[in-house]
């Protein structure tokens, strides 16, 4: 359980005084329908994560990728972004008010000044940021869920980007991956993937791109 791994590094995963993952949520961590459940999509984001000193992540869910970023990296400036309330549907909504709000607290304490957590629609919410800190840009780029809003997000979070950055995608399912593939291949957007893996039905997918 990721809550006694925290416990053990010295980084006790609380809110507000109470057990973030145990208590507040009133789940075990990994009875979350947000987090990648999948051992080897783990491992693949885990070595396209490694190294990036600057990140941005849309879709924060439980905060489960954002940790193991900062896990991997752990001198590495992290801006998330999400939506408090809802950004697809009901299911995610009943989630997202029970994890997201209180995932961002948690990494922003635990992680202070390396670690921003935004609360809001993420186009609108990174142009803003990127508008009031020109000077900030991203060695990775990662969007964790595909949204009906995706290419809002993607165009959003791309100008964030260093021209010499990547991008992440990952997706519970492949097919809505592969269909924003193909989109930002004919927007003339990006080339073929630097990375793709697919982990069947229900396990998701991850795609790595570079922007043309």
């Amino acid at each position: 359980m990721l809550s006694a791994t925290l416990i053990r590094a010295g980084l006790p995963p609380r809110v507000e005084s109470e057990p973030f993952y145990a208590v507040r949520q009133k789940r075990d961590l990994l009875d979350c329908h947000m987090i990648v459940k999948t051992e080897a999509l783990r491992k693949r984001l885990a070595a396209w994560m490694s190294g990036a000193a600057s990140v941005v992540q849309i879709g924060i869910g439980g905060g489960h990728l954002a940790l193991l970023q900062k896990l991997l990296c752990p001198e590495a400036h992290l801006v998330t972004v999400d939506h408090p309330d809802s950004r697809v549907d009901k299911r995610h909504a009943k989630a997202a008010k029970h994890y997201t709000r209180a995932a961002g607290q948690w990494l922003q304490n635990h992680f202070a000044g390396s670690v921003q957590s935004l609360l809001g629609w993420p186009g609108a919410t990174l142009t803003r940021f990127t508008q009031s800190h020109p000077e900030f840009r991203a060695d990775l780029l990662h969007i964790n869920g595909i949204t009906p809003f995706f290419l809002n997000e993607y165009g959003a979070g791309v100008e964030m980007l260093k021209p010499e950055g990547y991008m992440i995608i990952s997706n519970p399912r492949a097919d809505q991956l592969r269909d924003r593939i193909q989109q930002l291949q004919l927007n003339g957007e990006i080339s073929t993937p630097i990375d793709y893996a697919d982990f069947g039905p229900r396990h998701g997918a991850v795609a790595v791109l570079r922007r043309l």
